[in-house]
């Protein structure tokens, strides 16, 4: 057995164990995720329920986020009794 890391500039590394036999070939297929971070999301006051590009983000803010690198996202804050705040923001290379 082997160990394969698979790297690609902008995607999220993928490592993956492969059994391999003397002079055979073997065959992987991989899928690269996009490469993400990590945000912190604050609203004044805490306890908004968080949505990202429309998909509610478990729990209430503060909370923190993986935004995919070099994508533009929307993050929409919204709590009883208070204006719902939209934002765009951009998962961009620190």
């Amino acid at each position: 057995m082997v160990n394969v890391q698979i790297a690609k500039s902008g995607y999220a590394d993928v490592e993956r164990s492969l059994t391999t036999v003397a002079d055979e070939r073997t065959a992987m297929d991989v899928a690269l995720p996009p490469q993400t971070r990590k945000v912190e999301v604050q609203t004044a006051p805490d306890g908004a329920s968080l949505y990202v590009d429309g998909q509610l983000v478990p729990g209430t803010t503060p909370t923190t986020v993986a935004l995919t690198i070099d994508d533009f996202h929307e993050l929409r804050a919204e709590r009883d009794g208070y204006e719902t705040l939209v934002r765009a923001a951009r998962g961009s290379r620190r």
